[in-house]
């Protein structure tokens, strides 16, 4: 299974309605937040399996392709679509799904996610290491916190976005350390003596982008009315109130969280209201 390039963007519709929503975290459904975990577990499987390709001295080939197959066929029900983990949720009678048949384009993401979370940490052709494997299940662990993040926000109910920030920035500060980076997860691994790690060193930077994109996608596809496939950008690349953006793009939207006073990105424009 080779992994397709895509990436999704947040519709200008939605972004109107999370600033017209205002304390809201997000759209709110029980489709909607079994959809993020669908794509949280399909994400984490396949990290999974390129976790056990790192581990020195195993085969790669064919286990690798058989484990990605294997997770694919969890999410989109291989020969019975039906099946699929989006299928199930949208044939359920009654349901409150926005989108259906969006299946395809989940993959995608998902694929496009594990490629650049992979490039990051172990560019082709695979560099099997103890530390490889751990910087892997760093960035799977927080990706699936951010995730679970999104999905209680998005669970029906009374969410403050305040919530939703708290919740994500302890999943930030878990990956990177917060205040101490020397408790980052990357960090400690490459911290050990002696350790195995090899080239790029000191990713956690890019190791964390990557994931934070990966998540900001999976929200800006389930959340949006339509499943249009479109150019990669982040909401700081334009000139738009990061509120509009929040919290399906965190890069640019985590620096206007309250009470953290943090610079905001080039191009990004405060809201004064938050």
């Amino acid at each position: 299974m080779s992994f397709t390039r895509t990436s999704f963007i947040l519709a200008a519709s939605i972004a109107a309605g999370l600033a017209a929503v205002g304390s809201s975290a997000a759209l709110q459904s029980k489709c909607l937040a079994g959809k993020n975990r669908c794509m949280s577990k399909e994400a984490y499987s396949l990290l999974k399996c390129e976790q056990r390709a790192e581990i020195p001295g195993t085969s790669i080939e064919p286990a690798l392709t058989a484990c990605r197959q294997k997770a694919r066929s969890k999410f989109d029900g291989a020969t019975v679509p039906s099946r699929g983990c989006f299928e199930t949720l949208e044939g359920k009678t009654p349901n409150d799904c926005f989108t259906s048949d969006d299946t395809d384009a989940a993959a995608i993401a998902v694929d496009d996610c594990v490629t650049r979370v992979v490039d990051v940490i172990d560019p082709a052709p695979i560099d099997q290491s103890a530390c490889n494997v751990g910087k892997k299940k760093c960035a799977a662990k927080k990706l699936k916190s951010l995730l679970k993040c999104h999905e209680k926000a998005q669970k029906p109910g009374p969410h403050p976005i305040e919530e939703l920030g708290e919740c994500i920035q302890q999943a930030v500060d878990k990956f990177d350390g917060g205040p101490d980076p020397t408790k980052g997860c990357i960090t400690k691994l490459e911290a050990r003596s002696p350790n195995d790690c090899v080239p790029p060193l000191a990713n956690t930077a890019a190791v964390e982008a990557a994931v934070d994109s990966c998540a900001g996608a999976f929200v800006a596809l389930i959340e949006s009315t339509t499943t249009t496939t479109l150019p990669e950008i982040h909401c700081c690349d334009v000139q738009i109130s990061c509120d509009f953006c929040y919290p399906n793009d965190r890069i640019c939207s985590a620096a206007f969280l309250p009470g953290a006073p943090i610079i905001p990105p080039p191009g990004c424009v405060a809201d004064p209201h938050i």
